[in-house]
């Protein structure tokens, strides 16, 4: 099994695709664009909630939208891996300091029913309050 990235474009500033600055991926999730995190068992979720829970416990400023987003993983047979995926990646990024919230997640690509279009915000270089490595 293998996921790849089909295609990737970064669009600074306010865009086209939104207010903010975002990253559009469309990935492929072969056989397992059909499983949402809820069909990958009870083990899966609790992993997934208790990281994204970690990862906003870091930030200092808890956020009521991932514990949300935890709790919704764990019962919304909607939601796809790429809604995973967008969730992890808006979390790590706060938790670096960038504040950043938006993410959309397309599951209806005509190209291919494996392919999800991945929409997140993404910190510009300055607003990420992450000291430089020594």
């Amino acid at each position: 099994m293998r996921f790849k990235i089909v295609s990737e474009k970064v669009f600074e500033g306010r865009n086209l695709i939104a207010p903010v600055p975002v990253v559009r991926l469309v990935r492929d999730f072969a056989e397992l664009s059909d499983h949402s995190p809820v069909r990958l068992g009870s083990e899966f979720t609790a992993c997934l909630g208790e990281f994204l829970s970690v990862l906003e416990a870091n930030t200092g400023r808890g956020n009521d939208r991932d514990m949300n987003s935890a709790a919704a993983f764990q019962r919304d047979e909607s939601l796809r891996l790429g809604h995973g995926v967008v969730e992890t990646t808006l979390a790590l990024q706060r938790a670096a300091g960038a504040e950043v919230s938006y993410g959309a997640v397309d599951t209806e690509m005509d190209e291919s029913p494996a392919r999800q279009k991945l929409i997140y915000a993404h910190g510009e270089e300055n607003s990420a309050s992450v000291p430089a490595a020594s």
